[in-house]
């Protein structure tokens, strides 16, 4: 590096001595003559092992100085650094750093020599130490944006139980910044309660070892107010495998929980309407056995197709328990019978028969008679009487014929 003449600085002014022997290279001074007016102790042992790459005349006191160091003796650079032949390939790479200086009261130079290999090297560690710092800075940064990006709640406690570590969703569950959270342990941020399980928790954690699954806790934060929340807690051993630290990694499940509870009453409901349903179904096809041999069904409400297969089953099935031989289908409480209906009713009393039984329908009103014989619905072989009265006597005086 040189300077240019017009923009030069004053001269350093110095004290000799002082100097060179608290520089850390081998240096000198010399002036204008070229005359060697001190030299430091790392110089005279470079001197000393004949390592020092400097061009001194013969009676060792003064130095054939280069042209471009002439230019610095002379006022014209203040500062220039040359590299110097080497010696041989043992040794080493030197260079010649030539600052301007005022030796007694004229004009003089401060010579260094720097080895440009432990330069190089001193440059490079410099450099890696540099990067060493960077990457483990991004490194920083990428594992801190990782676990804020992570859909839990992350922390990291001492085993003083004071939090060194929270990610974001952690700060907007408990409503506060990291820098407030930062050294504080659970009894300065939670109610005293809750603080003294966790801590127990802690503590059974540090001593054993193991992870630890907590499915369901309460924990009550100035932020979310009380929540439900699952949690594992992770040991963090250290070389020797003693637990210094706890990783901690819960979720909030209020919501999910609340939706399991909906769901469970919901399915507690529909079943309750299932059996109401079944009891409903059971109470409006009763099977009554009146007379050895003899069963009344009585139907209620509106024929569908579903009501209508159940009706027949159950007409088969009380038949055969029973020992039916007369079944008396009272249609009373039918408010419509349509040609559905009557042929839901035909296809019942075929089954019936198949199975030895003989069915007596009873109980059809005016309206109903009327509406089947618009219809021109026909019964077939389906006895028919007035009442449950007169369907009975007829039952009766089948099985004394019989």
């Amino acid at each position: 590096m040189t300077v240019n003449a017009e923009n030069r600085s004053p001269a350093l002014v110095i004290a000799p001595r002082l100097l060179l022997e608290a520089l850390a290279d081998p240096a000198l001074v010399i002036d204008a003559q070229g005359v060697v007016r001190c030299t430091n102790e790392r110089l005279a042992r470079l001197r000393a092992e004949g390592a020092a790459p400097l061009p001194f005349s013969p009676e060792g006191d003064r130095l054939v100085v280069p042209p471009r160091i002439r230019a610095v003796l002379e006022g014209e650079l203040d500062q220039i650094e040359i590299e110097l032949p080497t010696g041989g390939s043992a040794a080493g790479r030197w260079s010649l750093l030539s600052t301007s200086c005022a030796v007694d009261g004229g004009p003089g130079a401060l010579l260094r020599l720097v080895d440009l290999g432990t330069r190089a090297a001193r440059e490079q560690q410099g450099r890696s130490v540099h990067t060493l710092e960077e990457t483990l800075a991004s490194t920083r940064r990428f594992l801190e944006s990782f676990i804020d990006s992570l859909p839990l709640m992350i922390f990291v406690k001492n085993k003083e139980h004071r939090y060194i570590h929270v990610n974001k969703l952690f700060e907007e569950f408990y409503g506060a910044k990291r820098e407030y959270l930062i050294g504080k342990n659970s009894h300065d941020i939670l109610p005293k309660e809750q603080a003294d399980v966790l801590v127990a928790q802690d503590d059974a954690l540090l001593a054993d070892g193991k992870v630890m699954d907590i499915p369901e806790q309460i924990v009550t934060t100035p932020g979310s107010g009380t929540r439900i929340i699952h949690m594992q807690k992770i040991p963090m051993p250290d070389p020797e495998g003693r637990s210094q630290y706890l990783l901690g990694v819960f979720e909030d499940i209020t919501e999910r929980k609340r939706l399991a509870e909906i769901e469970r009453k919901e399915m507690i409901l529909r079943e309750t309407q299932r059996r109401l349903l079944e009891v409903i179904r059971e109470l409006s096809t009763p099977i009554l056995p009146i007379h050895p041999g003899i069963i009344v069904v009585p139907l209620v409400g509106q024929m569908d197709s579903s009501r209508s297969a159940q009706f027949t089953e159950k007409l088969l099935t009380g038949i055969q328990r029973h020992g039916a031989e007369v079944v008396i289908i009272d249609i009373t409480g039918v408010a419509v019978v349509d040609s559905a209906v009557a042929n839901h009713l035909v296809q019942a009393t075929r089954a019936a028969s198949l199975l030895g039984a003989t069915c007596v329908l009873v109980g059809s009103s005016p309206e109903v008679a009327t509406t089947l014989v618009t219809l021109g619905i026909s019964f077939g072989n389906l006895i028919t009487q007035r009442d449950l009265e007169a369907g009975f006597r007829y039952a009766l005086g089948r099985k004394g014929a019989s």
